[in-house]
C-alpha cells in the first residue's frame, strides 16, 4: 500500500541528462583550485577523489570519476575543507 492517497500532489525533482554520471547534490562536491571533489567513506576516514562535473542543476550536479557503490559524505563545504585535512568523521544513522 502506497503512503500517499489517490489524487495526492507530491513535489518532485525531474533531472533531464543524456550520458552517463551519478547525481550528487553540492554537498557533495567541493570545488578548490578550478577542480571537484568528493569524498568516500572509508571506515573512519575519507579518501578523496577527484571528479568532473558533467551537468549542473539547481540542487546538485551529475558527475563522474566515482563507482555506483561509493558511500559518498554530503557536508557543507566548511567540514569538507576539514576532511580533506585528514580529519576523522563519525557516521549518523541513516
Amino acid at each position: 500500500m502506497s503512503k500517499y492517497n489517490e489524487g495526492a500532489r507530491i513535489n518532485v525533482d525531474l533531472i533531464s541528462f543524456k550520458g552517463e554520471g551519478i547525481y550528487v547534490p553540492f554537498d557533495a562536491l567541493l570545488q578548490k583550485e578550478g577542480k571537484n571533489y568528493s569524498f568516500i567513506v572509508q571506515g573512519k576516514q575519507t579518501k578523496v577523489k577527484e571528479v568532473q562535473l558533467l551537468y549542473t542543476g539547481l540542487k546538485g550536479g551529475v558527475i563522474s570519476g566515482l563507482d555506483v557503490d561509493d558511500e559518498i559524505v554530503v557536508a557543507k563545504s566548511d567540514i569538507l575543507l576539514k576532511l580533506l585535512a585528514g580529519v576523522a568523521i563519525t557516521i549518523k544513522d541513516k
